[in-house]
């Protein structure tokens, strides 16, 4: 009698070992080939720009409003976060003047949104640009989208 116990017991635990074995084995799977399709495969543009984003003038003042046409595709919906740069170009290089991190909404689709920035109170007459990128989260991997407007002009 007690040798069948035995014997049940050793099969039950031997099942017991390959289900969880199974089961730990097709969600590491199920996981992982999504997972590296999106990283490294998947090459599709989610969200792009028809860059250089226009600005309505080429002429500013100091804590202005400046308002961006961007002509934008996007096969992505939800939120995401764009970084934008203001550089200055001085003597032929870039000097970054000030950096914006915002949240933003996308919403599918394609063709213009208009966005309105204020520029910053501190900066100096001269020759600028905005620089960024949006990044946004698709099947738990980071895209992003390079983002440039025109250059324009602080005269106060």
């Amino acid at each position: 009698m007690t040798s069948k116990l035995e014997s049940l017991c050793s099969r039950l635990k031997d099942q017991l070992f390959y289900m969880v074995l199974f089961a730990t084995m097709f969600s590491v799977i199920g996981y992982l080939v999504p997972h590296i399709y999106y990283e490294f495969i998947d090459q599709t543009v989610y969200y792009s720009f028809n860059n250089p984003l226009a600005v309505n003038k080429q002429s500013y003042k100091q804590c202005e409003a400046i308002t961006m046409t961007i002509d934008r595709i996007s096969k992505v919906e939800g939120s995401a976060i764009t970084v934008r740069n203001l550089f200055l170009i001085k003597d032929g290089q870039e000097i970054r003047v000030d950096s914006q991190k915002v949240d933003i909404i996308l919403k599918k689709g394609d063709g213009i949104v208009y966005s309105t920035w204020f520029l910053p109170c501190f900066i100096d007459n001269g020759t600028y640009y905005y620089r960024g990128e949006i990044s946004f989260v698709l099947n738990e991997i980071e895209k992003t989208a390079d983002f440039y407007t025109e250059k324009f002009n602080i005269e106060n």
